[in-house]
């Protein structure tokens, strides 16, 4: 019996660089343009995706053991 399913596979994100220049390779992207922002790292934007049955308690444990190692 066959399950039906469903696989959508999401683009890579375009990043940003210098002069607003876009790629999709953050090692090319920097190697051409430079970061866009050279003034200093102000902010990080995370997103988690976990299991509906898995607890929340494990991905704040992750994000704090990220910051301190910051």
């Amino acid at each position: 019996m066959a399950l039906p399913l469903k696989i959508d596979v999401l683009p890579e994100p375009e990043l940003e660089f210098a002069n607003a220049a876009r790629d999709v390779d953050p090692r090319r992207g920097f190697g051409a343009h430079g970061p866009v922002d050279d003034r200093g790292l102000r902010s990080i934007r995370l997103g988690w995706t976990r299991r509906r049955h898995r607890s929340f308690k494990g991905v704040v444990k992750s994000a704090q053991s990220i910051h301190a190692g910051v």
